[in-house]
């Protein structure tokens, strides 16, 4: 979604893509396909939307850096902006799921390690 998106916006603005971008463009494609087919281990619908939403919003991002002068201390800027409200996210989803642990660990692994504690 990340490669569409930025090859939509370009063409749109009127740039040509060289035979070698749209060879890319179509391998990307075809992992995605060959990840989301039924029956090959695809993620739930839920899960591979917001993985779309994601790779949109990544590919958005990334052609608005291409207009900025400094883009690494500018990255480096929005990433640390995010700190308080991805703090604030953790929090509340330990609170709600009952701890970090909870979130991260499969179901053996949660019961395994909390019994020994």
């Amino acid at each position: 979604m990340v490669q569409l998106t930025m090859m939509v916006a370009s063409a749109l603005a009127g740039e040509r893509h060289s035979m070698t971008a749209w060879s890319g463009y179509l391998i990307a494609v075809a992992g995605l396909v060959l990840l989301l087919w039924p029956g090959a281990n695809a993620p739930p619908l839920f899960g591979a939307l917001l993985m779309a939403v994601a790779g949109v919003a990544w590919g958005m991002y990334s052609l608005h850096g291409r207009k900025a002068d400094r883009p690494l201390l500018q990255t480096a800027g929005n990433f640390i902006m995010t700190l308080p409200m991805s703090a604030a996210m953790l929090l509340i989803s330990a609170m709600i799921l009952g701890g970090i642990a909870m979130v991260t660990m499969q179901r053996p692994v949660r019961e395994a390690f909390f019994r020994n504690i």
